[in-house]
């Protein structure tokens, strides 16, 4: 059984009424090449036969919820990046600046297409309001996760504890454990972040 159902259609600015055939699924077929809204048949609800249709000269408001542009939960940085921005009302121009990088750079980042340098991390960290990567959980990770907390880089990393550059990189990557700099590491991830302003 296929009952009609009103349909405005929006053509060079005017709109006009059209009709749709609907089944009893509440599936609709439409003419091809417009912009169309039409009402939704809610499931459950029985069709009755009748057609509907806006009175003229009677306003007819329409609502339309946009879409979310970015993940519920978002996975990667760059979609953690996005989320935050859209819900402050940013532009990428101007969190760009606030991060201290050029837009492009800032959209390679927000893409996933590129990896913010160690030194940026802080900033992002603070404007998200916390660390998107997963927990630490084995000492390599948490060394690795402190230093990116601290935005330095290797060299300044091994500097802060007092050890080598190829001595820190083996404690992150797990293939030494620090032995008789185990106190140094302690105080080293004990250390807060500084304060982004």
């Amino acid at each position: 059984m296929l009952v009609h159902s009103s349909v405005l259609t929006w053509r060079k600015g005017r709109v006009s009424t059209a009709f749709s055939a609907v089944n009893d699924a509440g599936r609709s077929w439409l003419p091809r090449g417009r912009s169309q809204v039409w009402f939704q048949w809610l499931d459950g609800i029985p069709l009755h036969g009748r057609v509907a249709f806006p009175l003229p000269g009677v306003p007819l408001k329409i609502q339309w919820v946009r879409p979310k542009d970015y993940p519920e939960c978002p996975q990667s940085l760059g979609e953690h990046l996005r989320k935050r921005r859209i819900e402050q009302c940013l532009i990428q121009k101007e969190l760009a600046k606030r991060l201290g990088v050029n837009a492009w750079t800032y959209i390679l980042w927000e893409q996933d297409r590129s990896v913010p340098t160690v030194r940026y991390y802080p900033a992002i960290f603070c404007f998200l309001g916390c660390d998107p990567f997963p927990g630490p959980a084995t000492l390599p990770e948490q060394i690795v996760a402190q230093r990116r907390r601290l935005g330095l880089t290797l060299k300044e990393a091994a500097r802060a504890i007092g050890v080598d550059e190829g001595t820190f990189h083996r404690w992150e990557t797990g293939e030494w454990k620090p032995r008789m700099s185990q106190e140094a590491v302690r105080i080293f991830l004990a250390r807060w972040a500084p304060v982004q302003t």
